[in-house]
């Protein structure tokens, strides 16, 4: 396990206030009494869901959220709770737990707030008090290849926006890259290669964009994105949403229609 450290004053190991975060009952007692037993963690307070966190959030002042990934289709679905914790306690550090992560959810989550990662077979209880420890104090928790892998992120082409009426983000940070690079005309292939995804995790991105957008081709999505961007530059496009050609399509039993190349 490799640990980015931050500069840090303490010189003793104090108590670290938890908070545990959408992990089942019995998996939060267990961890409940295994981390108390060396007198170094103290769980504050156990939430499933948003509403359960915002409370805890508001009656006590945790240094740590530990966030398990149960019943979510992907690791990366945990970032709403994420989100929650930086807007509403941005001193709380994230850990996430998870038994399983692969690359775009390393990346994702890292991105999202969390400053440590730890799955699988590191999740024994030795090395999770070790992790706490460390985040609370400032650290990272990763090892070399999560670490490898934030580092090659920072390589990945940046990403075009797309918000609501309140200016929230409609699209994920990855879906936002991948419509990126349509608007540069990459084909499945090339967008594929430049994300290192498969062809097939292209197409299932591309099929969330055109959904959350109710659009149903590549040219309408990326001109309804450059419109949103001309009107935040405070350039004078029409902000409807852009009316176009539709390209022949091949329909795939889903609402609309998709052309994927």
């Amino acid at each position: 396990m490799n640990i980015l450290e931050l500069p840090d004053t303490s010189q003793t190991s104090l108590m670290v206030n938890v908070v545990l975060v959408n992990i089942s009952g019995i998996f939060a007692d267990l961890l409940r009494s295994a981390l108390a037993t060396d007198g170094q963690i103290c769980i504050e307070g156990h939430a499933t869901n948003s509403k359960e966190l915002a409370g805890i959030l508001d009656g006590s002042r945790p240094q740590v959220a530990l966030v398990g990934t149960q019943g979510w289709g992907r690791q990366a679905d945990v970032v709403p709770l994420l989100e929650q914790i930086s807007a509403s306690a941005p001193h709380v550090r994230v850990v996430v737990m998870a038994s399983e992560m692969d690359n775009e959810d390393v990346v994702s989550l890292f991105h999202n707030g969390a400053r440590g990662l730890i799955c699988g077979s590191e999740a024994n209880i030795p090395q999770l008090t070790k992790c706490l420890q460390c985040v609370s104090k400032g650290q990272i928790w990763a090892n070399a290849a999560q670490l490898d892998l934030l580092i090659r992120s920072l390589n990945l082409p940046r990403s075009l926006k797309v918000t609501n009426v309140l200016g929230a983000s409609l699209l994920s940070k990855r879906e936002e890259q991948v419509l990126h690079l349509l608007a540069d005309g990459l084909s499945n292939r090339e967008l594929a290669a430049a994300l290192k995804l498969s062809e097939h995790t292209v197409k299932n991105h591309l099929f969330r964009i055109f959904d959350k957008l109710g659009v149903s081709s590549r040219m309408e999505a990326v001109l309804y994105a450059i419109s949103q961007r001309d009107q935040r530059l405070g350039r004078h496009r029409e902000p409807a949403r852009p009316q176009v050609e539709q390209p022949r399509a091949v329909s795939n039993g889903m609402r609309g229609t998709l052309r994927f190349n």
